[in-house]
């Protein structure tokens, strides 16, 4: 989905290069293309962050089980 918004942002620069179109379009469009370029990397961004915190989450949770697996053999032997 990322790759798309990326690919999108690119065509409208692209757009915005070639277009021969009214002198306000001129002046907006480079506006447009920045104004999405802004809003995916924030939201490339925040995905980082909620993947990150996910995946910090899951590793906490298997060393927690190791760890109780471990201390459950350990136990087994005393």
């Amino acid at each position: 989905m990322l790759n798309d918004c990326h690919t999108s942002v690119q065509r409208l620069s692209l757009q915005a290069a070639k277009s021969q179109k009214a002198q306000n379009d001129q002046r907006s469009l480079p506006n447009v293309v920045q104004a999405t370029a802004i809003a995916l990397q924030d939201l490339t961004t925040k995905f980082r962050k909620c993947q990150s915190t996910y995946l910090h989450s899951k590793f906490f949770l298997i060393v927690l089980l190791y760890v109780l697996s471990v201390s459950k053999i350990l136990n087994i032997f005393e």
